[in-house]
């Protein structure tokens, strides 16, 4: 059963609004996005890939810093406790379906994992994709932020449904997608991303310091690197073989956020 995680969501309700600081206040998580990192490590699937197909898997874009040249590692476990072997780059991934009234939409989410330090515990990081009924992604949530809120980006084709739907753009709010500030201030809607000719996976830009995934875009948008460091390519692994192994501790603390939380979180139209 995939479980919230506070870690994952941000807040919930009852508990205390996430404050509007320096590093969690909306204006500030969209200003990261427009970030452009001088030189990155491109990460993408291998493409002789057979458990998932490569190209609906996302390409990530890390910023290249000293002493992170490769990360993304595999879980082993080590006397009962998780370990990144980083010698073996791998992406996670889990299938799910989202049922939205009588639709039922497709679901991926992707999970990697990164070091922190000599003896510390794998960090994770990740990304879940839902998908439209002609397949193209329409919602990506982001699994883990350092701010503590729920983030997420959306279609531009979907926020254009939304609009012509209808749906107002509420006070203070950029899109028509976004939710009421006062009541949902765990939520952002970080921005809109385009849609290419075929539903292809995203394409996610990763800041070194923290792991955060700053933005997405879709593969047919222009990028906003001046270089590459290295090109390293990922295994991708079903996450239920790695969860059968782990401490009941560990897999709670892994665990997606439930499959129907952008539903929760965002003004979404009803045919989406």
């Amino acid at each position: 059963m995939l479980l919230i995680l506070l870690a994952a969501c941000g807040a919930v309700e009852g508990e205390a609004p996430v404050p509007e600081g320096e590093s969690t206040g909306l204006e500030s998580l969209r200003a990261r996005a427009q970030v452009a990192f001088e030189v990155v490590d491109l990460f993408k699937p291998r493409s002789d890939e057979e458990q998932l197909d490569p190209y609906q898997a996302p390409i990530l874009y890390r910023e290249a810093v000293q002493g992170r040249e490769r990360e993304l590692g595999a879980l082993s476990i080590v006397d009962g406790e998780p370990r990144l072997d980083l010698g073996r780059p791998t992406v996670y991934f889990e299938r799910g379906r989202l049922r939205q009234g009588e639709r039922e939409l497709e679901q991926t989410s992707f999970l990697w994992f990164r070091g922190e330090g000599e003896g510390e515990p794998p960090v994770p990081q990740g990304l879940r994709v839902t998908r439209d009924e002609a397949g193209f992604p329409a919602v990506i949530e982001v699994l883990r932020d350092s701010s503590g809120r729920s983030l997420f980006f959306a279609s531009r084709p979907l926020e254009e449904r939304a609009v012509e739907g209808g749906q107002a753009v509420l006070k203070g709010a950029r899109f028509a997608l976004e939710p009421d500030r006062v009541e949902r201030p765990d939520v952002a809607l970080v921005g809109l991303y385009g849609q290419g000719p075929q539903p292809l996976g995203p394409i996610a830009y990763l800041d070194a310091e923290r792991g955060d995934l700053f933005d997405v875009h879709c593969r047919c948008s222009p990028s906003r690197i001046s270089d590459i460091r290295d090109t390293i390519e990922y295994e991708l692994v079903p996450w239920s073989e790695v969860e059968a192994e782990l401490a009941q501790e560990s897999k709670e603390a892994w665990s997606f956020p439930a499959k129907d939380w952008p539903l929760f979180c965002l003004r979404l139209p009803g045919d989406l």
